[in-house]
């Protein structure tokens, strides 16, 4: 039987980062034989999980980390456990700095700039730098991803924060997702696609303040 596939989106201190926790935390007081493997782009977990000995967590500070964690994480984990990636966006950035460095063989900030200055001579406002190297970046991105996702070995959570929804323009988003995120406005963070391969998202927020 599959797991549970979670995407948790939502803004800053929303809860995204400490919901797996509170899980992590339940199943630890249950004495549940339940593992809880992280790959922590926030650099945080083993502060807020206070020394969960359920829960084990990698910071990831480059693409590489994160295809090496993560294989490691696959090889080790049971059907009953968690992998977390906190927050999924982070990889996507992670794989496109890594493809610009070593294809193109520049830093990613400087290849912005260079995608700009050509706009500005051409009179243009808006491009992807990126755009022509989807075709690229996208199968490294998805070898990685497709290790835990559709087909989990294990239950998974993943967070990511939120930007608008856009249904026109240039960079009008797909239908696929317009379908999914045009009644909340914002969407999640990262490679397009991701919210499609999970069969729950959440969507938190904190409660406005009077």
């Amino acid at each position: 039987m599959a797991g549970e596939r979670i995407l948790v989106i939502g803004g800053p201190c929303a809860g995204k980062s400490t919901a797996w926790i509170h899980i992590a935390a339940l199943c630890h007081k249950l004495k549940k034989d339940i593992k809880f493997y992280v790959l922590d782009s926030d650099n945080c977990a083993e502060e807020q999980s206070d020394g969960l000995p359920n829960v084990i967590a990698k910071v990831p500070e480059c693409w590489e980390d994160y295809r090496n964690h993560l294989d490691v994480f696959v090889n080790k984990v049971r059907p009953q456990d968690w992998l977390i990636v906190d927050m999924m966006d982070t990889p996507w950035d992670m794989v496109q700095r890594w493809y610009v460095e070593r294809i193109l063989k520049k830093s990613l900030e400087d290849l912005q700039i260079e995608y700009r200055e050509r706009l500005a001579k051409e009179g243009k406002k808006q491009g992807n730098a990126l755009f022509s190297h989807m075709g690229s970046i996208n199968p490294q991105y998805f070898a990685w991803s497709n290790k835990f996702l559709p087909r989990n070995p294990c239950n998974v959570l993943c967070t990511a924060p939120v930007t608008v929804v856009s249904d026109d323009g240039m960079f009008k988003d797909d239908a696929a997702t317009l379908s999914i995120f045009l009644p909340c406005g914002v969407k999640h963070k990262g490679q397009s696609k991701l919210a499609h391969t999970f069969n729950s998202i959440l969507l938190l927020a904190q409660p406005k303040m009077f």
